[in-house]
């Protein structure tokens, strides 16, 4: 069943989206590691903001891994099986949630598209009008 385009709204936003807002940033680097992550976004077909957004994710998630793993080190056993159970768990949680989002970007892109054609339909029934509008006009004008 497809909800109206209304219906994704709330729910949808206050689960995935709450208390999110765009930040813009601004960096200056040497084009060697540039050229780098651009090569790496071609090979993965990603547009560049979206490639910069998934190697920042995926750096920071890097980061706290290793200082996690760090701080796993000198822990007893138990205390490592239950932080790779709590792993297993997030992980399991983030996959049900990327499915959602996935399908959810799915019925989306299919609402945009289908609001585009009916856009098209739109614009050209209008255009008809217009020209049925001035003919009407100029048989106006040449009567009077």
């Amino acid at each position: 069943m497809r909800l109206p385009m209304s219906d994704y709204g709330g729910t949808f936003e206050s689960e995935f989206f709450s208390g999110t807002r765009v930040e813009q940033l601004e960096l200056k680097m040497l084009n060697d590691q540039w050229q780098e992550l651009q090569a790496e976004f071609a090979t993965n077909d990603w547009e560049i903001d979206e490639g910069l957004r998934f190697t920042l994710a995926a750096g920071l998630a890097a980061l706290r891994a290793e200082r996690r793993r760090q701080q796993l080190e000198d822990k007893p056993e138990a205390d490592v099986r239950a932080e790779i159970e709590r792993i297993q768990a997030e992980r399991m949680q983030l996959g049900g949630r990327y499915s959602v989002m996935k399908y959810r970007t799915y019925q989306f892109l299919q609402d945009a598209r289908t609001l585009a054609m009916k856009l098209k339909a739109c614009q050209s029934e209008l255009d008809g009008l217009r020209q049925a509008n001035q003919g009407l006009r100029r048989r106006l004008e040449g009567s009077a």
